[in-house]
């Protein structure tokens, strides 16, 4: 059964997954998505890999963290966004053009 969706409160840790080596994701895939997804709570990177993809790689796996205030602050519509396979699932979205200037925004909201 799917989580009920919930509000977040600005103080809420959100995580990004991502892969050791690679940027960070700071704009969504244009062909299929129209928002970026993040996991609600601080997880570390295990964690998040479960969430994200259902295994671990302790080699692969990687994140970073923001709050939704942050994301917030810098423009973002960010709201719980449960899907079958994470109850912790975020989406960030945002009205408007996302072009690099935004995307910069999003990165600059993350601690790594």
């Amino acid at each position: 059964m799917q989580a009920p969706v919930r509000d977040i409160d600005n103080d809420e840790v959100l995580t990004q997954y991502g892969v050791v080596g690679e940027p960070f994701r700071a704009e969504p895939r244009w062909d299929t998505e129209r928002e970026l997804s993040l996991c609600g709570a601080a997880h570390d990177p295990a964690a998040a890999a479960l969430c994200v993809v259902g295994q671990v790689n302790p080699r692969r796996d990687a994140c970073r963290w923001t709050t939704a205030g942050s994301l917030r602050t810098a423009g973002f519509v960010v709201r719980h966004d449960p899907v079958p396979w994470n109850d912790h699932h975020v989406a960030v979205s945002f009205t408007g053009e996302w072009n690099d200037s935004r995307s910069r925004s999003f990165d600059e909201a993350f601690e790594e």
